[in-house]
C-alpha cells in the first residue's frame, strides 16, 4: 500500500510541474525538438522599439495582479461573513437546545411538587432529592436542581439532602426577581447573572421558575436549574478549529453568561456595539473592534427565541484575510516570474542565436537534474515502505521469538538440574510459535498470496454448526442470534479459513461490547452491479453486526489496515481485520464495513456464489436454518 502511494505521490509531483521532461510531448513535439526549434528563431525586428515591449512586460502583469487581488479581496470577505453566520446559527440551535432542555426540567420539578404537596418531613426531602438526581442524570447539561421556599431557604437539592436550613437564595438575583410582585405568574421565567454556585463550587448561570403556588395562590418558592459556563465554553472551544474565533453568551441586559476566549468582564460596557445591534435587530453581523480583547473581528449574532439570551460568534479580521494575504501572496510571486519571464522572452528575442543555444543547454541540464531527482525520490519511498513493514514484522517476531526462547531456555535449565517437570515451559514456547504462525499466515492473507483449499460452502450450515463455539468464544455476556436465510446459493472457499474468519469477527464484537450486548450473524443473497471492488454477479452475504461501542470515522478508514489495532499492548498484532479483508478479496468477494460510535458496528462479507453447484433440497434448507 505504501509503494502505491508513494507512486501517486510521484505521479502528483510530475503532473504539478510546469516544466516538461526530455521525450514529453509538447505541441506535437519532445523538449529536443523545443530546442531545435529555439535555435532556428530569429532575433524580434527592429520595427518594434525595445522600450514599448519591455514596459508591455511589465504593465500587463501588473494590471493583472491587481485585478485578481481586488477580486480575491471581495471572495475573502464574503467567504468570511458567511462562515460567522453559518457558525451563529450552529451555536444558536446549541444554546436553544440547552436552554430548553433545563426550562423541560424545570417544568418536571414543578410537576413533581404539584403531585406531591409540600413534601415537608424526612422522607419528602429525601424523595424529592431522588426525584432531582434522576432528573440530573438525565440531563448532562444541567449543574444543580434547586428548589427553595417563599423565603428563600433551600428546599430541596440534587447535591443534598436533608437540605442545610441554613442555606438562603434571597440574595440571587434570580429569587428576588421572581420574588417580586407582580414577577409575571407561573409562566416567568429568569435567566439570572453568572455566579460561583453555592453547592457546586462552580462558575454557573441559572434558569429559574417559579415554583407551584400555595394553597392560598401565594408565591411558593422557585425552582433553579443551574447550567456550569464550561459546558458552553467546552463546546465553544471546539466549534472552530481553523480561525481565532471568538464567542459570546450574554443576556439581554449586557451580563456575560459564557466566552471563549474567557474574560475577566462580567458585563459588556456601554456603549457597547453588540448592545446596540440587538436593540435594532435579533439577527444581524456587523465588524467592531472587540471590547474584550481588542482584536478587530467580523461578528455574526443571533437571538435565542424564547429566551433573554444572545449568542455572537467572530473572527478576526486578520485570520479571515489570511487566505486572501496567501492567494495575493501567490498571484504576487506568479506576476513577478510572469513579467521576469516576459522581460526575458523580449531580451532573448533581441539578442543573438548564440543565447539561444545557451538557454537550450540549460534546458538540457534541468531536465535532467529533474530526472535524478524524480530517480531519489521513488528510491526513498520504496525504503520508507519496505522499512514500515519491516519494521511492523520484526516487533511481533522478536516478541514472540522472545518467549520461544525463553521458555527453551527456562526448559534446558530444569532438565540441566535433573528437573524433568518442563512442560509449561514448552507449551509456552509452543504457543508463541504457533502464534508466529499465524502472524506468517495473516501477512499471507493480506497480501493474497495464502495457498487456500476452497470447495463448495453452504454458509448456513457453516453457520450452524460453529454455532456453539461462538457462543463459547463471546461468553455469557452477550447474546448470539443467527438470521439465516433459506434462499441462499453455495459459495467457493476455504471453509476453515472461513470459520477463522468468523471466529475472529466475534471476537471482535466480543472486545467491542464490555458490558454485554447481543451479537447478530445473518445471510443473505444479493445481486451486486459492478462496482470499484467487486465484480458484477450473485453473491452471498455473511453479516457479523454488534450492539457495541463502534468506530469513529478516522478509526474506520483505517480498519483494514496492517498494524493498525486500537487494543492495548500485547492484546493484538493488528492483522484481524486485514487478514479478513485479504481472504474475502482472494475470495473474488468484498466487505463492507458499516458503524457509528455508539451504534455498534457491521461487517458484510460478499462471496461469489458457485453457480455450477446446486443448492441443498429444501428439507435440508429449513434444518440448516436456525430458529
Amino acid at each position: 500500500m505504501l509503494v502505491c502511494h508513494g507512486a501517486a505521490l510521484s505521479f502528483a509531483i510530475a503532473s504539478a510541474c510546469d516544466r516538461p521532461t526530455r521525450g514529453q510531448p509538447i505541441d506535437g513535439g519532445t523538449v529536443d525538438g523545443l530546442i531545435r526549434r529555439l535555435r532556428r528563431l530569429r532575433p524580434m525586428g527592429a520595427g518594434v522599439p525595445e522600450g514599448t515591449v519591455l514596459g508591455a512586460a511589465v504593465i500587463v502583469p501588473l494590471v493583472l495582479f491587481c485585478l485578481a487581488a481586488w477580486q480575491s479581496h471581495a471572495t475573502a470577505i464574503a467567504a468570511a461573513q458567511l462562515r460567522v453566520e453559518q457558525t451563529a446559527r450552529i451555536l444558536e440551535e446549541h444554546a436553544l437546545k440547552v436552554l430548553e432542555t433545563n426550562r423541560l426540567v424545570a417544568e418536571a420539578v414543578n410537576g413533581r411538587l404539584r403531585a406531591s404537596g409540600p413534601g415537608d418531613g424526612a422522607d419528602g426531602e429525601r424523595d424529592l432529592h431522588d426525584f432531582l438526581v434522576r432528573l440530573l442524570r438525565q440531563a448532562p447539561q444541567v449543574g444543580t436542581i434547586t428548589v427553595t421556599d417563599a423565603s428563600g431557604r433551600l428546599r430541596g437539592s440534587s447535591r443534598v439532602v436533608p437540605p442545610h436550613a441554613d442555606i438562603s437564595f434571597a440574595n440571587r438575583d434570580w429569587f428576588r426577581t421572581l420574588a417580586a410582585p407582580g414577577a409575571g405568574g407561573a409562566a416567568a421565567m429568569v435567566v439570572s447573572r453568572a455566579y460561583v454556585g453555592r453547592l457546586s463550587g462552580l462558575s454557573v448561570f441559572n434558569i429559574a421558575v417559579p415554583a407551584p403556588p400555595l394553597p392560598d395562590g401565594g408565591f411558593g418558592g422557585v425552582v433553579a436549574i443551574s447550567v456550569d459556563r464550561s459546558y458552553f465554553e467546552t463546546f465553544y472551544a471546539a466549534v472552530e478549529t481553523t480561525y481565532d474565533f471568538s464567542v459570546l453568551l450574554v443576556r439581554d441586559d449586557s451580563e456575560i453568561l459564557a466566552s471563549v476566549p474567557e474574560t475577566a468582564l462580567v458585563r459588556l460596557t456601554e456603549p457597547s456595539r453588540l448592545v446596540s445591534a440587538i436593540r435594532r435587530a435579533p439577527v444581524g453581523t456587523y465588524r467592531d473592534r472587540s471590547r474584550l480583547d481588542g482584536i478587530d473581528r467580523f461578528f455574526s449574532y443571533r437571538k435565542v427565541p424564547g429566551f433573554p439570551v444572545t449568542v455572537r460568534f467572530g473572527i478576526s479580521r486578520q485570520a479571515a484575510l489570511a487566505p486572501w494575504r496567501a492567494t495575493v501572496l501567490a498571484y504576487g510571486v506568479t506576476a513577478f516570474l510572469t513579467a521576469l519571464c516576459l522581460l526575458a522572452t523580449a531580451r532573448l528575442a533581441l539578442r543573438q542565436t548564440r543565447r539561444w543555444r545557451t538557454a537550450a543547454d540549460a534546458l538540457r541540464a534541468e531536465v535532467a537534474e529533474r530526472e535524478s531527482v524524480e530517480e531519489q525520490l521513488r528510491q526513498a519511498q520504496k525504503m520508507e515502505a519496505i522499512g514500515q513493514l519491516t519494521g511492523g514484522i520484526a516487533h511481533d517476531f522478536n516478541n514472540m521469538l522472545s518467549v520461544v526462547i525463553g521458555g527453551l531456555e527456562l526448559a534446558q535449565r530444569r532438565l540441566a538440574r535433573g528437573d524433568a517437570n518442563v512442560g509449561r515451559h514448552l507449551d509456552a514456547a509452543g504457543e508463541a510459535a504457533t502464534r508466529a504462525a499465524a502472524l506468517t499466515q495473516r501477512l499471507l492473507a493480506f497480501a493474497r498470496q495464502q495457498p487456500l483449499k476452497p470447495e463448495p460452502v453452504e454458509v448456513n450450515a457453516l453457520v450452524v454448526g460453529l454455532a456453539d463455539l461462538l457462543r463459547r468464544t463471546i461468553g455469557s455476556s452477550v447474546r448470539l442470534e443467527t438470521v439465516l436465510d433459506p434462499a441462499f446459493c453455495p459459495t467457493k472457499v476455504d471453509a476453515g479459513e472461513l470459520e477463522n474468519i468468523l471466529l475472529n469477527l466475534a471476537a471482535n464484537a466480543r472486545d467491542a461490547m464490555p458490558d454485554g450486548g447481543t451479537l447478530r450473524i445473518a445471510t443473505s443473497h444479493v445481486r451486486l452491479d459492478a462496482e470499484d471492488d467487486c465484480a458484477e454477479g450473485e453473491y452471498v452475504v455473511l453479516s457479523v453486526a454488534d450492539t457495541g461501542t463502534g468506530m469513529t470515522p478516522a478509526i474506520a478508514m483505517r480498519a483494514f489496515e496492517p498494524f493498525f489495532t486500537t487494543k492495548p499492548v500485547g492484546k493484538g498484532t493488528g492483522l484481524g481485520l486485514s487478514q479478513c479483508y485479504g481472504f474475502v478479496r482472494q475470495c473474488g468477494g468484498c466487505i463492507r464495513l458499516e458503524t457509528a460510535p455508539g451504534r455498534g458496528t457491521t461487517f458484510r462479507l460478499h462471496l461469489p456464489c458457485l453457480a455450477d453447484v446446486e443448492g441443498p433440497g429444501t428439507a435440508e434448507r429449513e434444518a440448516a436454518v436456525a430458529t
